[in-house]
């Protein structure tokens, strides 16, 4: 069974309340299509779930639908199903179904706008209930991530404005690449730089934010949009 907990945090407003003996509908997007139909065909008898297999723009034109789970084939390729979500529906939930288990995985998809990781690994009836959790206005992630999550925002910097105006061009370019998850190497290849050259501007980069960790460097940088991420490979 996965390490799940769950917190209340700032609630976002459903634009259909969602009544206690209603079905939840919730809408599936980027996932292989047999994974899907597994999915659907799992939870078909299920009292308080029902799944909703359609286009997204489609799914999201439905204002009964209030909570997406998403999975895809590539950082990319989600980041760009969740800003396309954001855009049209800022009021659905959404939950990422994926094979991370890294803290920085987790932490990047809920800092970007999930209320939810559910591992492809977990049992239809943890999915069952992170689905309920969510719904519900709270966030469904394992406890470690979540104890990490309420860290950050605990201790959020006070002056990212400035700290935004006083990345250099070159700092911007490392830190979109390590929002996007890439390691070090990857990150000095892209840029035509040494890999201890890259270390170099992550460590000032932690330092001007205040941080002690990559992974709040990049959580801090998503939470108080620092970069266009819409623009990243996630």
């Amino acid at each position: 069974m996965m390490d799940a907990q769950t917190t209340h945090m700032p609630k976002t407003p459903l634009s259909k309340a969602v009544s206690a003996d209603a079905r939840i509908r919730v809408g599936v997007a980027g996932m292989a299509p047999m994974f899907a139909i597994g999915l659907a065909s799992l939870l078909h008898d299920s009292p308080k779930v029902e799944i909703v297999q359609a286009d997204i723009l489609e799914m999201l034109r439905d204002p009964t639908l209030c909570v997406i789970m998403l999975g895809a084939h590539s950082d990319a390729a989600l980041l760009q199903l969740m800003t396309t979500v954001r855009v049209y529906r800022e009021d659905v939930r959404m939950i990422v179904l994926s094979a991370a288990s890294t803290e920085e995985s987790i932490l990047k998809v809920i800092a970007a706008g999930a209320k939810g990781h559910v591992h492809e690994a977990a049992t239809i009836a943890e999915v069952e209930q992170a689905i309920q959790i969510v719904a519900s206005g709270s966030v469904w992630a394992p406890r470690r991530v979540l104890s990490m999550l309420i860290e950050q925002l605990t201790y959020a910097s006070p002056t990212s404005g400035s700290i935004r105006a006083a990345l250099t061009k070159r700092e911007r370019e490392v830190l979109e690449l390590l929002i996007a998850g890439h390691p070090n190497k990857a990150i000095a290849q892209a840029l035509g730089i040494g890999e201890q050259t890259v270390k170099a501007y992550v460590s000032k980069l932690m330092r001007k934010v205040g941080v002690q960790s990559r992974t709040a460097l990049t959580m801090r940088a998503v939470e108080h949009a620092w970069l266009d991420t819409s623009r990243s490979s996630f």
